[in-house]
């Protein structure tokens, strides 16, 4: 009889133990995932190499620097820069907040 008891109790926990994992299952089952990778609103995007001749155009035009370093920033903008190209960009009247920003990026070269 003592035999009974212990393979009855080791049934029934066996079938309480089934029925969580059963649950459990079918619970995860129905779930919608919430759990997403983020999703990037801006495409990847690599250092471009920017003419020179774009930043004199841009301030022929008479961008406010900060607009002009607001493109050089879209654009992760690198430069090719020479003595002489600095020179020249100081002559045409770019201003010294965008030679700066362009010396402080990453160089092409």
């Amino acid at each position: 009889m003592y035999d009974n008891y212990g393979t009855s109790r080791t049934f029934l926990l066996s079938l309480f133990a089934l029925l969580v994992l059963t649950t459990g299952c079918v619970s995860r089952r129905n779930q919608v995932v919430k759990h997403r990778p983020p999703v990037s609103t801006r495409p990847e995007s690599r250092p471009t190499l920017m003419p020179v001749d774009e930043i004199l155009d841009m301030t022929e035009r008479k961008l406010p620097a900060h607009e002009i370093i607001e493109k050089m920033d879209q654009r992760q903008a690198i430069f090719d820069l020479s003595v002489e190209k600095i020179l020249m960009l100081r002559e045409a009247g770019v201003s010294d907040k965008v030679i700066n920003e362009m010396l402080a990026r990453p160089s092409s070269r």
